[in-house]
């Protein structure tokens, strides 16, 4: 490993130099992250070594030896029981290396070696395309087979759209899983306007106030009724007295339908968008052994 390190610095180092690939501060800063790497390898940390070589491999774009970088990332992902990941990297860098990468016989003998320890996961879905994700990292997309090392996994699918399904699962080396997964599309519904609950508040309010108005003409015709002689009324005072009496009770209970209506739609208005939210009055029916009536409810 450290051999392969001051090699790797020494490789990027001439080239950088000669071609300019990179500004005049680049060629200090991958030696000192390679140096750093190479001493937390070393010191076994190796998730902050990962880091290290990541970030000299991101910075020497464009540079053709920076495939050097891609087998000490492997290393890493290997010493980290990642094996999935180390075998992708030694690929790239087999890929990136060409016929003329260095210790080819080694690195391909590595693989063989670490693809005796995965498993296979093949997963479907009923969404062509959905992402899966498999501990956390993103991987592939359906259908597709995945390699996982042997263990427990935890294996996600997910599509925009659409709920994400999770399967826990535990496969041995070298086993085979399959894996159907029905994602379920997302309701879009984000709740109602806020008009329809002010539209059905403001007419329970005006329904209310006009039953009122109306009940207290016909308790006054009642009272003045009982002071004359009720044999001397006419048919259409009568009328007149009934009606009113009649036209209140069906004001209340139109008021009564839309505050109940209205108390319902504040449960599913998508308030985000409406009106600022301050002091409101609502009119709520209320029921009793002794009759039907209103009462005044709000917030401030």
């Amino acid at each position: 490993m450290v051999n392969r390190l001051a090699l790797a610095a020494l490789a990027f180092l001439l080239p950088l130099v000669a071609l300019g690939a990179v500004s005049a501060q680049a060629p200090s800063e991958v030696e000192r992250q390679i140096a750093q790497g190479e001493a937390l390898f070393e010191a076994g940390n190796f998730d902050a070594a990962l880091a290290e070589f990541d970030s000299a491999y991101a910075l020497l774009e464009g540079d053709p030896t920076r495939y050097y970088l891609l087998w000490n990332i492997g290393q890493c992902h290997e010493r980290l029981f990642h094996y999935d990941r180390a075998l992708a990297y030694y690929q790239r860098y087999l890929d990136e290396g060409g016929p003329g990468a260095e210790d080819r016989a080694t690195v391909e003998a590595t693989m063989r070696a670490l693809d005796g320890l995965l498993a296979r996961v093949e997963v479907s879905a009923n969404v062509e395309g959905a992402s899966i994700w498999v501990d956390g990292h993103e991987v592939d997309v359906v259908p597709a087979t995945i390699r996982v090392p042997g263990g427990t996994h935890r294996v996600e699918v997910r599509a925009e759209g659409h709920t994400a399904e999770v399967r826990e699962i535990q496969l041995a080396a070298r086993g085979t899983l399959r894996i159907e997964i029905v994602l379920h599309v997302v309701s879009d519904f984000e709740g109602l306007e806020p008009w329809l609950f002010w539209t059905s508040g403001g007419v329970a309010l005006v329904s209310a106030l006009v039953g009122a108005g109306v009940g207290i003409a016909a308790l006054v015709d009642s009272s003045n009724v009982t002071a004359r002689d009720r044999q001397t009324r006419s048919e259409e005072d009568r009328v007149r007295s009934a009606g009113l009496a009649l036209g209140a009770d069906v004001l209340y209970g139109v008021a009564g339908l839309f505050a109940t209506t209205a108390l319902v739609l504040a449960f599913l208005t998508d308030w985000d968008d409406g009106p600022p939210r301050g002091p409101t009055a609502t009119l709520l029916p209320v029921i009793g052994a002794d009759g039907f009536g209103l009462a005044l409810g709000g917030t401030w």
